[in-house]
C-alpha cells in the first residue's frame, strides 16, 4: 500500500481500474477502484482529501477462451429475449450453446 496523497481536486491521478483508499471530506475511508470517486472538489462531503494507492491494475491481460466468447455471443443474445428464465440456467443453456458452437467449429 502507497502513503497518503493529499488531494486538492482534479483529474483522477490513476488508472480508473486502480484500487485506492481515500479519506473524505465528512471523515469517512472508502476503498473502491478510482472510478468509483469523484476527483474533482465539489464542495461536498463526498470531496476526496487525501487518497492512497491500494492495489496496482493488473497489467495482465485477462485470458479469454473461445468457448467463453461463444458463451458471450449467446448470452448477448438470450438476455435480449425479455422472456428469458433466471439467470443460473441462463448461463447453463449459453454455454451449452457455446460447447456446440466448439462443437462445429473443429468439424
Amino acid at each position: 500500500m502507497s502513503n497518503w496523497i493529499e488531494w486538492n481536486g482534479g483529474e483522477c491521478p490513476v488508472s480508473e481500474d486502480t484500487k485506492v483508499e481515500a479519506e473524505l471530506a465528512g471523515g469517512s475511508f472508502c476503498i473502491k477502484n478510482a472510478d468509483y470517486f469523484f476527483w474533482k472538489k465539489f464542495g461536498s462531503y463526498f470531496d476526496i482529501v487525501k487518497y492512497r494507492v491500494v492495489e496496482e491494475l493488473n497489467q495482465t491481460p485477462e485470458v479469454k477462451t473461445l468457448r467463453d466468447e461463444f458463451a458471450m455471443a449467446a448470452l448477448t443474445g438470450w438476455l435480449s429475449d425479455p422472456s428469458a428464465c433466471d439467470r443460473q440456467t441462463t448461463a447453463k443453456i449459453c454455454y451449452e450453446f457455446a460447447d456446440a458452437m466448439m462443437k462445429e467449429r473443429t468439424k
